[in-house]
């Protein structure tokens, strides 16, 4: 049997593949690390638009002499994905079963990430899901423009989150909930970013911050956010404070700088 990948040919070695369908789940699996998937395939001479799809994943391998399939990249699929859903969302009035059902392939590319988008949509908030769609085509466009910027409005925000406790202090509430609100609001969209990119494109995302993984830099980033927006919510001004300036103001300086070298 002969396996092509845009008309390359390709050393394959079987496993306990009996059909077709196997295969091909193999070679998806396989392109997923390198960030590609499948667009289209051909089996012998019946390619993804026969009619009789299912029969195609069904076929005995020991009667294919060939599989040739085309490969994009998964953030080329995906961005398709996010336009193809932004027109039924552009659609008056919205057809929620419509949307829910083209949502289902962006989630299997990442359930975290659309899995929220989804929780909007089922909650009625589709104002706000097409605001999150729009933000992640913008990053999937402009990922390295998107997270400079995300770098350049922390920065900003950096000297306002330091004076927390003095805030709380003198008693510039309005201040506290303002940057806070500012502050969150920008971090939820930047981990929404990153979660995406993590997922669909390789090399953009540094490997680490210092001598921790960027993974688990940002999961402990977010650890940290959690018990911060906790202790506000508490009305725990100190702990709230105590966690602004030890807590998130070094690990977002970490951050700044690491977003800012990305190129």
């Amino acid at each position: 049997m002969e396996i092509l990948i845009n008309n390359v040919n390709i050393d394959f070695e079987l496993q306990n593949e009996k059909k077709s369908g196997e295969i091909l789940s193999a070679l998806e699996r396989e392109l997923s690390e390198n960030y590609q998937t499948i667009c289209s395939f051909q089996i012998d001479d019946s390619g993804t638009n026969n009619s009789e799809f299912n029969e195609l994943l069904n076929i005995p391998v020991s009667s294919i002499k060939r599989i040739s399939i085309h490969t994009k990249p998964l953030s080329e699929m995906c961005l398709a994905a996010i336009d193809d859903l932004l027109t039924e969302f552009n659609i008056s009035p919205p057809d929620k079963k419509k949307i829910e059902s083209k949502l289902s392939y962006l989630i299997s590319i990442n359930p975290r990430v659309f899995g929220q988008l989804k929780d909007l949509i089922e909650k009625g908030f589709i104002r706000e899901g097409q605001n999150f769609l729009t933000l992640l085509r913008e990053v999937l466009l402009n990922p390295y423009e998107y997270l400079k910027d995300c770098a350049n409005k922390l920065e900003i925000l950096l000297p306002n989150l330091e004076e927390i406790p003095v805030f709380f202090q003198t008693g510039k509430d309005k201040e506290v909930v303002e940057t806070i609100a500012v502050f969150s609001d920008l971090v939820l969209n930047l981990i929404r970013a990153l979660g995406l990119l993590s997922s669909v494109a390789k090399g953009i995302l540094p490997e680490k911050i210092g001598e921790t993984s960027f993974k688990e830099f940002m999961e402990e980033f977010n650890s940290v956010l959690v018990d911060f927006t906790d202790a506000f919510s508490s009305g725990d001004t100190v702990l709230t404070g105590d966690i602004a300036e030890y807590e998130i103001l070094p690990r977002a300086g970490d951050l700044i700088k690491s977003l800012k070298d990305i190129h």
